[in-house]
C-alpha cells in the first residue's frame, strides 16, 4: 500500500546535519561528521562537514562529492574555553 506521505529526498542528510549544528552550539565545541560519499543509489549519503558553534558549516562537502578538504579552524578559541573549564575554584 502505497503512503500518501511522502518525504523529502534528503531527509536523513538534512537531519544528520542539523544535529551536527546543534551539538556543535550545545557543547560549544568543533563537531566534524565523516560520511561516505558515492552514488545515492549506491547507498551513500554524503554530506561530511565542520560545524561551529554560531557559524554553522564552515566546510565540507553537501551531498555525493567524494574527496578530501582542509578546513582552517581557529584553535585559540577553543583552547581559552577548554582553560577556562578546567581551572580549579
Amino acid at each position: 500500500m502505497a503512503s500518501k506521505h511522502t518525504s523529502d529526498q534528503d531527509y536523513e542528510l538534512k537531519l544528520v546535519q542539523a544535529l551536527c549544528w546543534s551539538r556543535s552550539f550545545e557543547t560549544e565545541t568543533i563537531v566534524i561528521h565523516v560520511n561516505p560519499g558515492g552514488p545515492r543509489k549506491e547507498g551513500f549519503m554524503g554530506g561530511s562537514g565542520v560545524w561551529a558553534p554560531l557559524k554553522g558549516k564552515i566546510g565540507g562537502y553537501e551531498r555525493e562529492e567524494v574527496g578530501v578538504e582542509f578546513v582552517d579552524v581557529n584553535l585559540g578559541v577553543i583552547k581559552v574555553n577548554f582553560l577556562h573549564s578546567c581551572e580549579v575554584q
